[in-house]
């Protein structure tokens, strides 16, 4: 179910540059130099954002255990990306609008951060010890698979409906979907099925996880 999930969360974010620079040019009649501007704030504020997501993990793994902490937390990550996205056609309706999608920048900024922190971190711990190429490389494969079908559905959207907000929307829904894949995850038995392996795995030596609660 995490391969699932990340099918439709990974579709979805990598989407973002393409379709919000689009979005950016049309709808709110942005320069090339707005369009450059506006990602660049973004992932400015990413990196700041991984770091924050440090300090945030920790304290859920003190609550929830490091693995369900980790899951517990790019889900919320996830839906935060999924409101947010939501609530852009709502704000970037036309050329008036376009100072507000900086700070949208850094809204979405924030969420990426904390997205690319935890998208492998949770499926680690989930995998055999020992397997660790094969498996990141079937989550690799699964992450691409859908990666044709938010420009699909926005680009025959747009042209059916004249209005790129419509996009936008369709966009966000790829987040729910991925995040209940991933949060139907059993995470204590799937930690349960691997947690004899995890000695074969390079540098796991005296890593202790907090367990699940």
């Amino acid at each position: 179910m995490y391969l699932v999930g990340m099918m439709f969360t990974e579709a979805a974010m990598s989407s973002f540059a393409s379709l919000g620079g689009l979005f950016i040019q049309v709808q709110l009649g942005g320069s090339g130099v707005q369009v450059a501007s506006v990602i660049a704030t973004l992932l400015i504020v990413a990196t700041p954002s991984s770091a924050l997501c440090v300090k945030v993990s920790e304290a859920y793994g003190r609550w929830y255990g490091d693995d369900l902490g980790a899951r517990r937390l790019l889900c919320t990550t996830l839906l935060y990306l999924f409101a947010t996205t939501l609530m852009a056609p709502v704000v970037l309706t036309g050329p008036e609008t376009i100072h507000y999608a900086y700070l949208f920048a850094v809204v979405w900024g924030l969420g990426f951060g904390f997205y690319y922190s935890l998208n492998r971190a949770v499926y680690v711990y989930i995998i055999p010890g020992g397997e660790e190429a094969k498996y990141i490389g079937v989550n690799l494969c699964a992450s691409n698979l859908l990666g044709w079908l938010p420009p699909l559905i926005f680009s025959q959207l747009n042209r059916a409906l004249n209005d790129m907000r419509i996009g936008l929307v369709v966009l966000a829904a790829f987040f729910p979907i991925g995040t209940a894949a991933i949060a139907s995850i059993d995470m204590k038995d799937a930690r349960g099925r691997v947690v004899g392996t995890l000695a074969g795995r390079a540098g796991a030596g005296g890593l202790e996880l907090r367990e699940s609660r």
